[in-house]
C-alpha cells in the first residue's frame, strides 16, 4: 500500500509535459495495445479450439485403419480349416512313431510359410501354432526365444480363449525378432466349425510398422503413441526406444476420447486421446500449444510493428502539442527557480499573455516585489549552511561506529567460536542494514534503543564478563520517534570509559518522561551511566563548556556526544541537548533530552515547528 502511494506520488511529480505526453500516449496507445491482445489471445485460442477439434478426428480415422487392419489379420486362421489335411495333422494326436512326428512338423511349417508368409500380409513376421502339445512355427525373419512360445502360451487343449482373439505387444511375450522388430501377437482359436472342434491356438506375430503409414499424414512436431490401459507404450511414432516403457506423467487418462490442455513446466500442451473399441489401446497425439500458435506470432509481430509505428507517430503529435502548451509555463518556471535560489532581482522576459499563464505571472511578479522586502540574504545563507553541517555531522558518526562493531567481530573470530561469530554477524548484518537505510533522518524509539541493544550485545561478546549491561524503558518507544544515530555513539563512549581501568564494566540504558520546566511541555529521556572511573571536576568543566562552545565548529571524533549535542541543538534549540553529570569514583551518567513526538507529528520534527509533548 505504501509503495502504490509512493508511485502515484511520483507521477504526481512528473512535469506538466511529461504529463501532457503521457496521456496523450496511454490515450491512443493502450486501447491499441488492449485491443492486439485480445486479438493475439482469441486468435490463438482458435486455433487450440479447431486442433482441439480436427485431431480427435483423425486420431478416430487412424484407430479404424488399424482396426481394420488387425481385424483382416485375425481372420486369417480361419484359413487353417479350409485344408483338410492341415486340419487333420492338428486333429491328431496319436504318433505310432517319430517319423510321422517330423512329418506332420515338416508339412504344417510348409503349409504356413506358403500360406501366411508368402505375400498374404506382408506385415505378418511369424505363425506359430499350439496343438495337444505340439508347437508349428514359420518365421519370415530371424527369431528368438521361439522355444519358449510353448511354455508361454497359457493356451491350448487344456485352455479356451472363449472365442476372443488376444493382442498382446512385443514386451508381454518371450519372442524378439532380429533388430529387436516392435510387433504385437494376435492370438486366435483354430475352430473345426464342422466337427465343432478346437484344433489349437495360432498367433501371428505383425509388425506394426503399417502404424507408421497409418500415422504418416500427422504433424512431425507432435509426439504420438499408442498404450494400453496400464499406461505401457505398445507403440511410439517418434522415438522407438519408448516402446514398452510407461507413461508416468500422468497416472490415466483423463479421457477416453477427446482432446484436453495439460499445463507442463515447459509449456502447456493439447493431448488428444482415441481409444479403439477394438483392442481398448489409446492412441494419444501431444504437441505443444505454442507449436500451434506459431502463425498467431507472426500477427504478433506485425501487429507490434504497426504499434510502433504508431507510437512514434502519437510521441512526436504529443511532444508539438505538450511543448506549445508548456513552454510560457517553463519560462515562469524557470524564474521561479531563480527566485527560489535567491536570485529576487531575476528579469521576467515571459511574454505578455491574456491567458490563465498570463495571469500567473503577473501575480508571481507582484508576489516577488513583496518578498523582496521580507526576506534576508544573510537568514537564506546561515539555514544552508546549517542544514550541510547537519548532514556532514551526520555522515561523521557511521564510520566511528562501524570500525568498532567491526573491531568486536574480529576478536570473536580469532578467538574461534563459531556460534559466537555466526551470532555476531547476524547482528553486525542487522545494524548495518539499519545504518545503511537512509530513507529516514527519524525512527521510533525502539528502533534506536534495539541498535543500541545489538551494539552492546556484540561488545558483551567481546568483553564476556568484563561487561554487563542493562536497558530498561519506561515509555511508549514503538508510538515516539527520534532523530537516528543520538544513542549509541553515547553507548559507545560509555563502554570506551567504563572499561577503562576497570575489572567488571557497567553500563545501564533507560528511557523515561519528564517535564521540560522551560516549556512544561513532555520531553524524552535517555540516560546512559557507566561506572567508570569517572571525570575530575576540571575534565568535567572542559568538557561542558565544549558542548556549550558551537558544536559545528567541532570535528574532534575524540567526542562523539559533541556531535549527538550539536544535532540536538540544531533540531530543537538550546533547550535540548546533552548534559553530564560525573563523579572521580563515581562514573558518569550522560543524560540526552528530546522533544516527545508521537510517529503521526514527525513532520514536525525541526526547530521552531516542535510542540512539545502535547503532540
Amino acid at each position: 500500500m505504501i509503495f502504490k502511494k509512493l508511485k502515484l506520488r511520483r507521477v504526481k511529480n512528473y512535469s506538466l509535459r511529461r504529463k501532457l505526453i503521457l496521456t496523450y500516449v496511454l490515450l491512443t496507445l493502450l486501447p491499441l495495445i488492449f485491443l492486439a491482445g485480445i486479438a493475439h489471445s482469441q486468435y490463438a485460442k482458435s486455433i487450440e479450439l479447431q486442433a482441439a477439434e480436427h485431431i480427435p478426428s483423425i486420431l478416430n480415422q487412424a484407430n479404424r485403419n488399424i482396426d481394420t487392419q488387425i481385424a483382416d489379420i485375425e481372420k486369417l486362421p480361419d484359413l487353417i480349416t479350409s485344408s483338410p489335411d492341415i486340419s487333420a495333422v492338428l486333429a491328431d494326436n496319436q504318433y505310432r512313431n517319430q517319423s510321422l512326428l517330423l512329418r506332420d512338423e515338416f508339412k504344417v511349417n510348409r503349409y504356413l510359410s506358403n500360406t501366411f508368409l508368402q505375400g498374404i500380409n506382408p506385415d505378418i513376421l511369424a505363425v506359430f501354432i499350439h496343438s495337444n502339445d505340439r508347437v508349428f512355427s514359420s518365421s519370415r525373419i530371424g527369431v528368438d526365444g521361439a522355444e519358449n512360445y510353448e511354455s508361454f502360451l497359457p493356451y491350448g487343449d487344456e485352455y479356451d480363449l472363449r472365442n476372443e482373439v488376444k493382442k498382446l505387444p512385443s514386451f508381454h511375450t518371450p519372442i524378439t525378432f532380429d533388430d529387436d522388430i516392435p510387433f504385437i501377437l494376435v492370438m486366435k482359436e483354430i475352430i473345426d466349425v464342422d466337427n465343432r472342434k478346437n484344433l489349437g491356438t495360432m498367433s501371428l506375430a505383425v509388425d506394426i510398422a503399417f502404424f507408421d503409414e497409418i500415422l504418416a499424414d500427422l504433424d512431425a512436431r507432435a509426439d504420438v503413441w499408442m498404450m494400453d490401459d496400464n499406461n505401457q507404450i505398445i507403440y511410439h511414432l517418434n522415438d522407438k526406444e519408448q516402446i514398452g516403457n510407461r507413461f508416468d506423467q500422468i497416472t490415466a487418462l483423463p479421457i477416453e476420447n477427446g482432446t484436453i490442455k495439460m499445463p507442463a513446466s515447459g509449456g502447456d500442451y493439447l493431448l488428444s486421446v482415441s481409444t479403439s473399441e477394438n483392442t481398448g489401446w489409446s492412441l494419444v497425439h501431444r504437441i505443444e500449444s505454442s507449436y500451434l500458435t506459431d502463425r498467431t506470432d507472426v500477427v504478433s509481430n506485425i501487429i507490434m510493428g504497426v504499434l510502433i509505428a504508431l507510437a512514434v507517430v502519437t510521441i512526436a503529435i504529443s511532444f508539438v502539442l505538450a511543448w506549445s502548451v508548456t513552454k510560457p509555463i517553463h519560462r515562469l518556471r524557470v524564474t521561479m527557480k531563480a527566485v527560489e535560489e535567491g536570485d529576487l532581482d531575476t528579469d521576467f522576459n515571459t511574454p505578455v499573455r491574456q491567458d490563465e499563464v498570463g495571469m500567473l505571472t503577473t501575480s508571481f511578479h507582484s508576489m516577488i516585489i513583496k518578498l523582496r522586502e521580507l526576506i534576508r540574504i544573510n537568514y537564506i545563507t546561515t539555514i544552508k549552511q546549517q542544514e550541510a553541517e547537519l548532514y556532514a555531522l551526520q555522515s561523521q558518526i557511521n564510520p566511528h561506529f562501524l570500525y568498532n562493531t567491526l573491531e568486536s567481530l574480529t576478536m570473536a573470530v580469532e578467538e574461534q567460536e563459531e556460534e559466537t561469530a555466526v551470532e555476531v554477524i547476524s547482528l553486525l548484518g542487522k545494524m548495518l542494514r539499519y545504518s545503511l537505510n537512509n530513507k529516514d533522518d527519524v525512527v521510533s524509539i525502539d528502533k534506536e534503543v534495539e541498535h543500541a541493544r545489538d551494539y552492546l550485545t556484540i561488545q558483551k561478546f567481546r568483553y564476556e564478563d568484563q561487561l554487563e549491561f542493562h536497558i530498561s524503558e519506561n515509555i511508549d518507544a514503538e508510538k515516539l520517534i527520534t532523530p537516528k544515530f543520538i544513542l549509541q555513539p553515547i553507548v559507545e563512549n560509555a563502554v570506551k570509559y567504563a572499561l577503562k581501568n576497570k575489572a567488571c564494566a557497567a553500563v545501564s540504558v533507560s528511557i523515561s518522561e519528564e517535564i521540560n520546566k522551560s516549556n512544561s511541555q513532555q520531553d524524552i529521556l535517555f540516560s546512559i551511566h557507566d561506572n567508570g572511573t569517572g571525570l575530575s571536576s576540571e575534565d568535567l568543566n572542559s568538557l561542558k563548556q565544549t558542548l556549550n562552545d558551537n558544536p559545528m565548529m567541532k570535528k574532534d571524533e575524540k567526542f562523539g556526544l559533541v556531535n549527538v549535542h550539536g544535532r540536538l541543538v540544531m533540531l530543537y534549540g538550546e533547550d535540548y541537548g546533552i548534559s553530564i553529570w560525573s563523579e572521580r569514583g563515581s562514573g558518569t551518567t550522560v543524560t540526552l533530552r528530546i522533544p516527545k513526538i508521537y510517529k503521526e507529528y514527525r513532520g514536525d520534527l525541526r526547530r521552531g515547528q516542535n510542540q512539545g509533548g502535547n503532540m
